[in-house]
Formats: structure tokens, C-alpha cells, sequence
């Protein structure tokens, strides 16, 4: 089987080579970087992305493929000009999309596949995705493609978790906070539902999904099983890395933005709500199994960047994070 990755370089799409044996795969992405433990069967060809013209040709250049499977699709237009290059020379087209594309109020649970999908163009990551996969699926029905349609959650991997520690901000210096007893801010009451997923377990579902006729004109979960509480994914971190009990400041996620949307629009527009996913259907079809739990896989990052030998970043080289808190307590 022959594949074609956009991408490639990317939390998910670097898992995917740990799941290509026996497969002739192909990279298109803009530095022509091979995953760093990526087998003779992949190569790459610089590709940017974001230019029609390069990925038409390429693309033509380099088919026919079994399957494609699109990482690095955020706007309608990609979307749009993705139809047009692989009409013809794909069996498939595979959109990784995003469970952000749901509308942020339903009050039921767990969300299915079918849910009312209008995410609030405030969110223009989510809103964009919905539209993608609106032109994508149009395409579909009239028969240019055979498309599938992937929709991760959080997704981690054993080199990149950080992101997922903490709403605000990211980066080591939020490890050395909670070493040192240092308060470490959760939006609102900490209370809002969370899952995160392993990218092993998520990538195992694009590659399932290939040639797949099942998944064709299919929209698929590829999320967490553990469903915690924002406070309760900080106090895993703590207990994975022996630190003391979180000094955990609650901030309405309001309050957050206002005082910086950088730090406060996810909290916002996602975080703050309950995030709860049925995976049943790729479990059925594309065989999604949920083998690494969150402390499992923070555990195997935590020993990855002890073995790197590089230092955490001080707790208050970010300086930001401190005046938020403080700036919340004046209030």
C-alpha cells in the first residue's frame, strides 16, 4: 500500500511510523524531515503546504497512493485546494480534523459523531475545521473523493505533553512550579472534564482507517478513556514527578482572558467545558484501543526529558503567569 502523509513532523503523524511496516509511505511537508525514528520504507520531499501550485504538482508527480492523509489542513481554502490535487490519484483522502468542531453547549453525554457541529467563529481553530470537513464531505457525495474524517482530542506523545499540563502557558518551567511548591493556576473551579490520549493509540486508527471501505464518508473519535478533572490531570503530574501537593490557584477563564487572551482564549472556548467523547465507532471500525493511560504516558515523557539531561526552565522565567495570579488575588 502506498501512502501519502502531509506532513509528517508532527505529534501524531511522527507515531504513524512506528505503524508503516510493510508500506511504501510517503512526506510531504516544508522541510523534507523524516521522523528521527522513521524506517527505510518513508521518505520525504519538501512540500509547502500552503502553496496550491507545489502540492498539485507534487502531488501528480509522485501518485498514484492508496490513501492520503491530510495533518496539515486548518482552512477551508487547503481544504478546497486538497480535492483538487488529489481528484483522480487517491483512493482516499483522510482529514485528521478535531472534536473541537462541536457545538460547545450540549448539555448531553457523551458526545456521538453526530452531534450538532457550530463551534463560535471566536474559536477560529475549531471553526474552520467545521468547514473543512464541510467542503470535504461535499466532495464525497458527489464523488471527487472518497473521504474519512479523523476528530483527536488532546494528544500527547512521549517527547511532546507539556501543552496538556496546564491551560495557561506551556513549557518545563510549569514542572519546576509544582517541584518547588509554587502556585499553579487551573481555570475556574478545576472542575471542567478532560481526557488526553497517547498519539500511539490515536495514529493506529489513520493507518487502520487506510483502504478501509468501511471508514469511507465516515467521521471517527480517536480520544482519551480517562475522563479527569483538570485538577486531577495536575495532581497526576505531581505524583509522577514526586512533587508536593499542587498549590492550585482557580481564575475564571473570563478573568484570564481579560487579562491576556493569548493565555486566556482556549480556556474560554474549549477548556472550560466538559470534553467527554464516544469512541465506539473506531473501536468498530478502525479497531481504536485506549492502551496507555495518563499516568503511563506522562511517566514515559517525564523519564524521556530526565534521560536528555536538560534542566527544567526556572519556575519564574515567565513572569507572566505570576502577575495573572497576582492580579487575580487583588481582584
Amino acid at each position: 500500500m502506498k501512502i501519502l502523509i502531509l506532513g509528517g513532523t508532527g505529534i501524531i503523524s511522527t507515531s504513524m511510523a512506528e505503524l508503516t511496516d510493510g508500506h511504501e509511505v510517503l512526506l510531504f511537508n516544508r522541510s523534507g524531515a523524516v521522523p528521527q525514528n522513521a524506517g527505510e520504507n518513508i521518505r520525504a520531499i519538501a512540500c509547502d503546504r500552503k502553496d496550491p501550485q507545489q502540492l498539485a504538482r507534487l502531488a501528480r508527480e509522485e501518485g498514484p497512493y492508496d490513501s492520503v492523509i491530510d495533518m496539515f489542513c486548518f482552512l477551508p481554502g487547503e481544504a478546497y485546494e486538497a480535492v483538487k490535487a488529489f481528484e483522480g490519484i487517491t483512493n482516499q483522502y483522510i482529514f485528521c480534523s478535531t472534536c473541537d468542531v462541536y457545538t460547545k453547549t450540549t448539555g448531553r453525554f457523551p458526545i456521538t459523531e453526530d452531534f450538532p457541529k457550530e463551534p463560535s467563529e471566536q474559536f477560529p481553530y475549531a471553526y474552520n475545521k467545521a468547514r473543512c470537513e464541510e467542503l470535504l464531505m461535499k466532495a464525497h457525495d458527489n464523488c471527487r473523493l472518497n473521504v474519512t474524517i479523523i476528530r483527536p482530542a488532546a494528544t500527547y506523545s512521549n517527547v511532546s505533553v507539556l501543552p496538556l499540563v496546564s491551560t495557561v502557558d506551556a513549557g518545563t518551567f510549569l514542572l519546576d512550579r509544582l517541584l518547588k511548591g509554587k502556585p499553579f493556576i487551573s481555570h475556574n473551579d478545576g472542575l471542567s472534564v478532560w481526557s488526553e490520549c497517547h498519539a500511539l493509540d490515536v495514529s493506529r486508527c489513520f493507518i487502520n482507517a487506510c483502504v478501509n471501505k468501511a471508514s469511507y464518508g465516515q467521521a471517527y473519535h480517536t480520544t482519551g478513556e480517562e475522563w479527569m478533572t483538570w485538577d486531577e490531570v495536575i495532581r497526576t503530574v505531581c505524583a509522577v514527578i514526586g512533587a508536593p501537593k499542587p498549590d492550585i490557584v482557580h481564575i475564571p477563564s473570563g478573568f484570564i482572558n481579560s487579562f491576556d487572551e493569548e493565555y486566556g482564549s482556549w480556556c474560554l472556548q474549549n477548556f472550560r467545558y466538559n470534553n467527554i467523547f464516544d469512541n465506539e465507532k473506531a473501536r468498530r471500525d478502525l479497531d481504536f484501543r485506549y492502551t496507555i493511560t495518563w499516568e503511563q504516558g506522562f511517566c514515559e515523557y517525564y523519564e524521556n526529558l530526565i534521560k536528555k539531561g536538560q534542566p527544567l526552565e526556572a519556575w519564574d522565567s515567565h513572569p507572566k503567569y505570576d502577575r495573572l495570579i497576582d492580579a487575580w488575588r487583588q481582584a
